[in-house]
């Protein structure tokens, strides 16, 4: 029996799936930033670590050594810094898009959730009228 409430919670249904698939694929690029992020910053350890290694086979006395050393800490630092803002950046932006489709959708969903509740409540049968109300 197909009846007019039937298709409107499908409705309902197909619109659910439709915005949980418009989340999920909001969180996955997220997450995808979140990659090219770290495999940039691993390609940059890398490299930059080789040619501290490589600087540091040159060195041929102690003093040369440690101001090596001590350059090699202040980039370090800033740096990290600066992932740590790119990071959050990322996760704020994700985290926003998501609450504000989230939001959309869930008052789109609960308006048609209410009007195929209120459809099902007027196409009831008589002597149902106990169970309705509740």
């Amino acid at each position: 029996m197909n009846t007019p409430t039937n298709q409107e919670f499908a409705a309902a249904g197909k619109a659910n799936v439709e915005s949980f698939e418009q989340i999920a694929g909001t969180a996955l690029a997220g997450v995808e930033q979140l990659a090219h992020l770290n495999l940039a910053v691993a390609k940059a350890v890398f490299a930059e670590s080789f040619d501290h290694v490589q600087s540091l086979m040159n060195v041929r006395d102690p003093q040369q050594f440690i101001a090596l050393q001590a350059g090699m800490m202040q980039p370090s630092a800033e740096k990290a810094t600066s992932y740590g803002r790119q990071v959050y950046e990322i996760v704020s932006n994700t985290g926003a898009e998501i609450a504000k489709s989230f939001e959309g959708k869930m008052t789109e969903a609960q308006q048609a959730f209410v009007a195929a509740v209120d459809s099902a409540a007027k196409n009831a049968p008589a002597g149902s009228e106990t169970a309705v109300a509740l």
